[in-house]
């Protein structure tokens, strides 16, 4: 879920066709899951016009109507989807205040990426102030879908060219990564929990631009310096010497594929060897490598690496990894309207995928971001310390 919170003269039914226009463009804003025989196949409907309720809570005193804003976004945050029947996104418009609007935006994660959400922006911008002016699309038409990506992926996963990045995985992944052995405050339940909540924090703006200065210096990036700090501070607590942790990558290889909306995102896993107590500049060495080789080898899916080296699947735990660090440096439109004043805001959902997920971005010069965690294995007072 993300919140649009929206300031000024908004036009509803505008921002509904401009909705709308989008998801016309698009094939995968249009598509439901079903399943045939043993196969789970993309149904992409012809049309879709989907509905914008509003919520007007301006007649609500302004804390009164916050309180009903989270309520009703939580809800919507949480409201289950048909995925074969669809549509696989809602919104919600909520009034505030006479020029003061927050639009609930809720996708499934079948259909969208971050990258992709960037692209739903600015083409939401671009037609708003086109439609706004009854000036027609200035958006140029969308040659290649989703469901051409996924053909070729298809062709190139039963390729010979698939050979060596799976010969590399199964090296890297061999023996597979023993469980992380963090200290947890209460037992692992025997099957992992979806109960989520997160911790927000800041870097300050001197401490990221010390890291920046030090990634720099050691000719790492900001995101190879703090996953070698992420996965020391796992070597800390856990006293293992083997530790792996995931990642996401946009997967976005190729120019044809960089406006098109869709899930092209890939996991990827990321395992370092703390053997032999090595330094922080051996560490970091080891780090770049690691991180080097597999953005080299990110091509494979990470669903097809958990089908072909996971023999038995442990229900309590994600495989192969149960922490992950991202460093969101996708690309995100200003949203600067001629007579909007645009922000938006990602909201947790009260869900988790993993044991810990921790992710960063850097605004203005600081690094700001959360932890998401699993409450079933950690108290708050844990993850804040």
């Amino acid at each position: 879920p993300l919140i649009v919170r929206i300031n000024g003269p908004l036009r509803v039914e505008l921002l509904h066709k401009t909705v709308n226009e989008i998801i016309k463009r698009h094939e995968s804003l249009r598509t439901t899951l079903a399943i045939d025989g043993e196969k789970v196949v993309q149904h992409i409907s012809k049309e879709l016009s989907v509905e914008m309720p509003v919520a007007d809570l301006s007649h609500l005193q302004i804390q009164k109507a916050e309180e009903e804003f989270d309520r009703l976004a939580g809800e919507e945050g949480r409201y289950p989807y048909d995925l074969e029947k669809g549509p696989l996104l809602r919104f919600l418009l909520v009034q505030l205040g006479t020029e003061d609007y927050r639009l609930v935006f809720t996708i499934h994660h079948t259909i969208i990426d971050g990258w992709g959400a960037g692209i739903f922006f600015s083409e939401l911008q671009a037609l708003y102030e086109a439609f706004a002016q009854d000036k027609p699309s200035p958006l140029p038409f969308v040659s290649i879908q989703y469901g051409d990506f996924a053909i070729w992926q298809q062709k190139w996963l039963k390729s010979d060219d698939i050979k060596d990045q799976l010969t590399y995985w199964r090296k890297k992944l061999a023996p597979l990564p023993a469980p992380l052995k963090l200290p947890l405050d209460r037992p692992r339940p025997q099957v992992q929990t979806t109960r989520g909540s997160r911790h927000y924090c800041t870097l300050s703006k001197a401490l990221t631009a010390a890291l920046n200065e030090m990634g720099r210096n050691e000719n790492l990036s900001l995101y190879m310096l703090l996953l070698g700090i992420y996965q020391t501070l796992f070597h800390k607590y856990s006293g293992q010497e083997d530790i792996t942790t995931g990642s996401a990558i946009a997967n976005r290889n190729h120019p044809q594929v960089e406006e098109i909306i869709g899930v092209f995102i890939n996991a990827i896993a990321m395992r370092t060897d703390f053997s032999g107590d090595p330094t922080f500049n051996e560490l970091f060495k080891r780090v770049r490598q690691t991180t080097l080789e597999a953005y080299a080898n990110q091509d494979i899916p990470f669903e097809l690496l958990v089908e072909t080296l996971v023999q038995e699947r442990d229900t309590s735990r994600h495989p192969v990894f149960q922490a992950v660090l991202i460093l969101q440096n996708m690309p995100w439109p200003s949203m600067e309207f001629s007579d909007l004043k645009i922000s938006y805001d990602e909201v947790g959902n009260h869900t988790s995928k993993l044991d810990l997920l921790m992710v960063f971005e850097e605004r203005k010069g600081a690094l700001e971001g959360w932890i998401e965690y699993n409450p079933d294995l950690f108290d708050h007072a844990t993850i804040e310390s």
